[in-house]
């Protein structure tokens, strides 16, 4: 199977092989051969894991905690942005013994000593600070792990706060294992953070008997004997609790992140960017790029008081996955309704960017009382001809190919792509989807764009390829009727020279909408969001 190096070649491959194929109802494939893939995802899933491995410098410098990487002369390598504003903004090691104890400080002190003579003696100590975290664990960092290569011959210092790190996977198995709702949840959050429940019912905006209330609940529901027995036990499922990969479903700049619980016991990643109180619209994303287009926009939506609230279909980032295909898209669209019901109590103008575009008219249709109109900005259309298929770009032909003929190929593949996308290789695997000299590589270029493209490539494929499963069986299918069904008026934005979906499988599709109009435009190719995003903003503004 192609490793993430071998990834584009394959499918160029594969795509001189089935180029000339003509069109069936489907392509056999042998069992022997649908075995072994199958047994190549898992192995591709490990080269994933492996290939997600983030320098330290990186890692220290995205924690969410306090983190700090010195050198033996205390200069620093990497901080977070806690650990930055502990240090007050100076940049020095040395700030930091500002903030601990006598013996924090004398600790430190020893530990640095020990650092610059290479001992072998002891290799961490416990810091004791005056703030918040009140401990941190200090240790030395094995030369051949320094990052800095220039340094190697001598050992760093690795500071982190002493707590847990808790993140969305965590809360997730506490609400699943024991039935925790979310407000029982974070109060424990506190509790770990060593809060008081007087400080839990202050930052809560709660009373205490409220916070009380709560705590008893928790322990009733997880059989612990009292905080401390709870607080144990939080603590050692937290160290079995994998995090997400660092580096690959973060939210960095594509905007705020919160986790919806939905009636089935699911949960759907909701990212917002825009002001808290502006007015809001529905943007279901793409296969690959999620809110990265939205969020280099976010200066014109607080201009306008647009608030984007781009729900995360199932198997993409933090969202749980949902079953098969077809169950997949019928129960996203149940989230959707009690999305959008939380969201306004009138209807919302949805955006379908790309590949979102199944799921808004299939929203619409059925649920028209929730949706004011649609707004498709490069959106896919039903690719059911086998020409459509052809004139596509290479990379994107073969997956569509295997999507169509091939499904049960399609996970090997897709878990190929994203190897390429975790590893070093991410910029080849963006030059192959938007060569040089085309009108989309030419706005990625021009406009700066490419590493919060990365970021959004690498959020969307966290959780692996089943959200672009479920995605690719369904754009590959005739899904029309969900389109001439919902009656809600749709605004079709395209670029003329758009490479994936031609401008005249555009046409032909608006042709058949009820209540449309189409703005096809000459200079743009798929990135339209980014090449023109007042035009969009303004169709959104009128479907309000």
């Amino acid at each position: 199977m192609p490793g993430p190096k071998r990834w584009t070649p394959a499918l160029e491959d594969l795509a001189d092989l089935r180029a000339g194929q003509g069109q069936g109802a489907g392509v056999p494939v042998d069992p022997v051969l649908a075995e072994h893939f199958e047994r190549a995802t898992d192995l591709l899933e490990r080269m994933r894991q492996q290939s997600q491995r983030v320098p330290l410098t990186d890692r220290v410098a995205r924690s969410q905690r306090v983190a700090l990487l010195l050198t033996s002369d205390m200069r620093v390598l990497a901080a977070s942005p806690r650990a930055r504003a502990l240090l007050g903004g100076c940049g020095e090691g040395a700030a930091l013994l500002d903030h601990l104890t006598a013996d924090g400080a004398r600790s430190l002190r020893e530990l640095v000593h020990l650092s610059r003579g290479r001992s072998e003696l002891q290799r961490l100590a416990i810091l004791h600070t005056d703030t918040q975290p009140r401990h941190l664990l200090a240790r030395l960092i094995d030369r051949e792990e320094t990052p800095d290569p220039a340094r190697r011959q001598a050992p760093a210092l690795l500071i982190e706060a002493l707590d847990i790190a808790w993140n969305a996977h965590l809360s997730r198995t506490l609400s699943g294992s024991f039935g925790l709702s979310p407000a029982e949840i974070e109060v424990i959050e506190g509790l770990m953070a060593g809060h008081n429940v007087r400080e839990i019912a202050a930052h809560r905006e709660r009373s205490e008997h409220t916070v009380r209330n709560q705590i008893k609940t928790a322990l009733a529901r997880t059989g612990t004997g009292g905080q401390a027995d709870l607080v144990r036990l939080v603590a050692m499922i937290a160290k079995a609790t994998p995090p997400a990969p660092s580096g690959a479903g973060g939210a960095e700049g594509l905007g705020r992140s919160r986790l919806l619980d939905l009636a089935d016991g699911r949960r759907m990643e909701v990212l917002e960017i825009g002001p808290e109180a502006g007015r809001p619209f529905l943007f279901l994303h793409g296969m690959l790029d999620a809110t990265a287009g939205l969020a280099r926009m976010v200066g014109y939506l607080h201009e306008r008081g647009l608030r984007a609230v781009a729900p995360l279909r199932p198997g993409f980032g933090e969202s749980d996955t949902a079953g098969p295909p077809p169950q997949a898209l019928e129960r996203h669209v149940e989230d959707l309704r009690s999305l959008c019901a939380q969201e306004s109590s009138q209807p919302m103008p949805v955006v379908a960017h790309m590949g979102g575009a199944v799921a808004a008219h299939t929203f619409a249709a059925r649920a028209p009382e929730q949706v004011s109109a649609i707004v498709s900005v490069a959106g896919v259309v039903p690719i059911v001809d086998l020409r459509q298929i052809t004139a596509m770009p290479r990379r994107q032909r073969i997956v569509a190919m295997t999507a169509r003929f091939a499904p049960s190929v399609a996970p090997a593949l897709l878990r190929a792509g994203i190897a390429q996308i975790d590893s070093d290789q991410v910029d080849r695997f963006l030059g192959a989807l938007f060569p040089e000299g085309t009108p989309d590589r030419a706005v990625i270029d021009s406009l700066g764009v490419a590493d919060l493209i990365h970021t959004a490539y690498r959020k969307s494929v966290a959780r692996g390829p089943e959200g672009f499963q479920t995605d690719g069986y369904h754009v590959v299918r005739d899904w029309s009727r969900a389109a001439g069904a919902h009656g809600r008026p749709v605004h079709v934005i395209h670029g003329k020279r758009d490479p994936v979906v031609t401008a005249r499988s555009v046409e032909a599709f608006a042709r058949e909408l009820s209540s449309r109009s189409l703005t096809m435009l000459p200079d743009a190719g798929q990135l339209v969001l980014y090449k023109h995003p007042h035009r969009v903003l303004d169709a959104i503004e009128v479907a309000m």
